[in-house]
């Protein structure tokens, strides 16, 4: 049996995998977003909002399921990607855009947000994995 082989992380590839984690958060699957992260060990997520820090698959998947408990999802699709190879895969910053999405007296509301997400991508049975990922919204500092 040949062993999975995974691709070397390219800009492109990292865009594609934070879009594709932006995906999943929109779709409001927990399986599908705890697959975006790795299965072995730690790992760590931090949002945007004060109280979104989850150490260990049970915190990550406590968090996931009081952020899909509300009344809007979230989706981001990367603009700007950044890579850097370091020893144990990938560190990524990708400036993506957030798109709030809920339903108001019956209609669908979409809201944008500056978003950021950066982390470290580890490769592991032929695929790249979120070990840790944050998710901020930059601000453009005020003009004195």
């Amino acid at each position: 049996m040949t062993p999975a082989i995974t691709p070397a992380m390219t800009a492109a590839l990292a865009a594609d995998l934070v879009n594709a984690f932006g995906e999943a958060f929109k779709s409001g699957d927990l399986t599908a977003v705890l697959q975006c992260f790795a299965a072995d060990g730690d790992v760590l997520y931090a949002g945007s909002e004060a109280d979104e820090v989850a150490i260990g698959a049970a915190a990550l998947t406590s968090m996931l399921e009081e952020l899909f408990a509300r009344d809007e999802r979230y989706s981001w699709h990367s603009d700007t990607v950044h890579v850097l190879a370091c020893a144990s895969g990938a560190l990524v910053v990708a400036d993506a855009p957030l798109t709030v999405h809920a339903i108001e007296d019956g209609a669908a509301i979409e809201t944008g947000l500056s978003y950021r997400i950066s982390g470290l991508l580890e490769p592991a049975h032929g695929r790249w994995v979120w070990r840790m990922c944050q998710g901020t919204e930059p601000t453009v500092p005020e003009m004195a």
